[in-house]
């Protein structure tokens, strides 16, 4: 290279270069262009759950959790046929399965819970899929009629886990009905008690890709 010859021109095929930045432009546009986004209507029945309270003085006590219920609204992007990374957003009906200062039984409390989630879906037969999920995120505990703050019925903040492994069916290439079975857990922290609910649902939804 001769002094004041612009360097770009030495060993450089422009005109391969420009091709090649092509193609990697429009292998971007097309894997953009695969993407599907999905939404999905679940809902949510917990067995088998526990409340926890664990006071900053004093011994933790566990209770057991009458059934669970809940509704779980969901939008995923898809990545392909396997994995789809987005949200949900969990409303969850949870109480022990205790009396309140009454004697009545105590009423449940309405537990939100925002979350990231990811699911990965594998072929099986035909129509039919195995998935996994695994959704984390944070929960806010509605107030508790006529529990008192120290036993946690104020107002909570905390964390929330849930995954679970079940199937799919596609019904169409839009629509899919699936089921899957997995574990929950949401703890709160405040007035020198963390407090937890975990159980094991059942899941049951619908899905769209569109």
């Amino acid at each position: 290279m001769k002094p004041g010859e612009p360097w770009l021109e030495v060993g450089v095929d422009h005109t391969r270069l420009t091709k090649i930045l092509l193609a990697l432009a429009t292998l971007g546009v097309a894997a953009n262009a695969q993407a599907e986004l999905a939404g999905a209507l679940e809902f949510n029945v917990g067995f088998g759950g526990t409340a926890t309270g664990d006071p900053d003085k004093g011994p933790s006590a566990d209770t057991d959790l009458t059934t669970t219920l809940g509704i779980t609204p969901m939008v995923e992007q898809m990545l392909g046929k396997v994995v789809g990374l987005g949200g949900e957003f969990g409303f969850l009906w949870a109480a022990p399965d205790a009396k309140d200062a009454d004697g009545d039984a105590v009423t449940r409390r309405l537990l939100l819970n925002p979350s990231a989630r990811v699911r990965m879906s594998f072929p099986i037969v035909d129509q039919a899929t195995f998935d996994g999920f695994l959704a984390i995120g944070p929960s806010f505990w509605l107030s508790q009629d006529k529990v008192p703050d120290a036993a946690g019925g104020a107002f909570r903040l905390g964390w929330g886990l849930r995954f679970g492994f079940g199937g799919s069916y596609a019904v169409n290439k839009s629509v899919a009905v699936y089921a899957n079975v997995g574990y929950q857990r949401l703890q709160s922290f405040g007035d020198d008690l963390t407090l937890t609910y975990s159980s094991v649902p059942l899941n049951l939804g619908l899905r769209s890709q569109f």
